[in-house]
């Protein structure tokens, strides 16, 4: 009887602590998950925009249709992506930019989100410079992926730059 109460006393002091190590322990998977998921999004969000604009770009227009970053030392960057429209090689325009994802806009008016509602997307800019007249203009993209929890918040920044397929259109 007395060694039926010690086996009790163990099992009742060493319960809670084992509990304690599995719910850090799936804590820390929870944490994992949710970084490769953030990861996951904004790689996948930024390989999209590489390649459209590495395949199809010819140059930059604004909204209202003019060609920028056509001169040598020009620099855009709009406020907004909807300004920031590529050209393509049969005249139609896309545009990339921010609404809590990153969406993709196209003619006819198709639209496509890059990223999931798991993640936000903050701080997205798009801009284009041009060294030479020579060379083609050079698009830069940045942004934040987030996603947060009750205990965290994990946040990775992109960054890239994309040359356009040919320097005028």
């Amino acid at each position: 009887m007395i060694e039926m109460l010690i086996v009790i006393t163990l099992f009742i002091i060493l319960l809670p602590t084992i509990m304690a190590i599995l719910s850090t322990i799936l804590r820390q998977q929870l944490r994992i998950y949710r970084m490769v998921e953030v990861k996951r999004q904004g790689d996948a969000a930024l390989s999209f925009m590489k390649e459209r604009i590495l395949r199809e770009g010819i140059a930059v227009r604004d909204n209202l249709g003019n060609t920028q970053c056509d001169s040598p030392n020009e620099l855009y960057a709009p406020a907004s992506g909807v300004n920031f429209r590529i050209l393509r090689s049969n005249g139609s325009e896309y545009y990339f930019r921010q609404s809590g994802t990153i969406v993709y806009y196209v003619a006819p008016p198709i639209t496509t989100s890059l990223t999931a509602n798991t993640v936000q997307v903050s701080n997205f800019q798009i801009s284009c410079f041009r060294r030479t007249l020579n060379s083609p203009p050079m698009i830069q993209i940045s942004y934040t992926v987030t996603t947060t929890d009750n205990t965290s918040t994990i946040s990775l920044p992109y960054k890239t730059k994309v040359r356009l397929l040919s320097s005028s259109p």
